[in-house]
């Protein structure tokens, strides 16, 4: 089954004036919108659950894919599918 790698923006209130973040993720699926689907929806769990739960100051993010392509087997474990780079302001 094709891989993908997400580019997304996430818009979400955090504490101490955070506004958003982006990261990076990838999804298997039969096709791009497909393995979109699960990027996001996973995404979206880890945001419900966790660490990021207690510091939100409203709902979960909205989550926008930037961009998007294809990666072979080596693009699977080139890169890792955690982490965030937040921001306060753009």
């Amino acid at each position: 089954m094709p891989a993908y790698r997400f580019f997304i923006h996430g818009r979400v209130a955090l504490k101490d004036g955070i506004k958003g973040f982006y990261t990076t993720r990838m999804a298997e699926g039969v096709n791009e919108a497909a393995a979109r689907v699960k990027a996001l929806a996973l995404l979206t769990r880890e945001w419900d659950s966790g660490e990021y739960r207690v510091v939100r100051l409203g709902g979960l993010p909205v989550l926008d894919v930037e961009e998007s392509w294809q990666i072979d087997e080596s693009g699977i474990e080139e890169a890792p599918d955690t982490g965030y780079t937040f921001y306060r302001d753009l």
